[in-house]
């Protein structure tokens, strides 16, 4: 009798084992499936056929208090976010690394948008209210650029809003070395090549981004330029590649982005100033 009781009590103390084991496996199965859905999404989301892997938003000015920021956030999670007026965040230039769970729900959202329908402009040429402009960029060129206004899609609208407020969750390091101390909120090429205010700030994140050195160019191109807030630059010079900045305290930086953003970007040149 004992030795029955024994075996039984074996004979369960083995099944429990088996069944707890079975129980941890299954959940290390859906673990590491789990981990390779994360992996096949993150591979599926820069694929070559993917539109755009980083975005620009810039939000206007209006007649009233509204916020006037730029952001640039790409499929990485890096992040910059210029604050010009009326933001929870003095003026200047921040940067940070965002989360990948974050930035995944922020490009979500315009991913679930119609891409190539999209059109160049929403505007209702009210007085009153702000104009915003989204660039996409894709493999560091511009592929499209909006102007927006309140006629916009409103999930166009709600994707882009979100990204702009993204900086009041995110842990912000300011860049006391930015090149510009103030906002750039108009720029041309020669007064010829015009940037809407989304591509003037991809370009002044290529800057922040480049190498500086003793680069020897022909110039080509002098940026005019307008800032908003404090200026400390007296000149801008270039060739398209290489941009020498002159400060109002004589001095100056060269710097190179890698490549020539005028030839890089041909939808710039489409838009000519009359």
């Amino acid at each position: 009798m004992k030795k029955s009781v024994i075996l039984i009590f074996l004979s369960i103390f083995v099944s429990c084992k088996i069944t707890s084991n079975k129980n941890d496996f299954i959940k290390l199965e859906n673990n590491i499936s789990e981990i390779k859905d994360n992996e096949s999404f993150q591979k599926e989301i820069l694929t070559a056929d993917t539109n755009y892997d980083a975005i620009i938003v810039n939000q206007g000015s209006c007649f009233g208090e509204c916020p006037i920021n730029s952001t640039y956030l790409n499929r990485n999670g890096e992040f910059y976010f210029r604050s010009t007026e009326y933001n929870s965040l003095p003026y200047g230039l921040y940067t940070s690394l965002i989360d990948i769970n974050e930035t995944n729900k922020i490009f979500n959202l315009f991913d679930k948008l119609d891409f190539n329908t999209l059109n160049d402009k929403y505007t209702t040429y009210q007085e009153d209210i702000s104009t915003d402009f989204i660039t996409f960029i894709k493999d560091g060129k511009i592929v499209k650029t909006i102007e927006s206004e309140m006629s916009c899609p409103l999930d166009l609208r709600k994707a882009y809003s979100e990204l702009s407020n993204l900086y009041e969750i995110s842990n912000l390091k300011k860049k006391s070395d930015s090149n510009f101390k103030g906002s750039i909120m108009t720029c041309t090429f020669n007064d010829s090549i015009f940037l809407e205010d989304s591509e003037i700030y991809f370009l002044e994140i290529l800057l922040e981004k480049g190498n500086k050195g003793n680069f020897n160019f022909i110039k080509k191109y002098n940026l005019d330029f307008f800032t908003w807030g404090e200026n400390n630059v007296e000149s801008v010079v270039s060739d398209g590649r290489y941009y020498q900045i002159k400060y109002l305290d004589n001095t100056s930086v060269t710097i190179d982005i890698g490549h020539n953003f005028v030839e890089n970007n041909p939808i710039i040149k489409q838009k000519k100033i009359e």
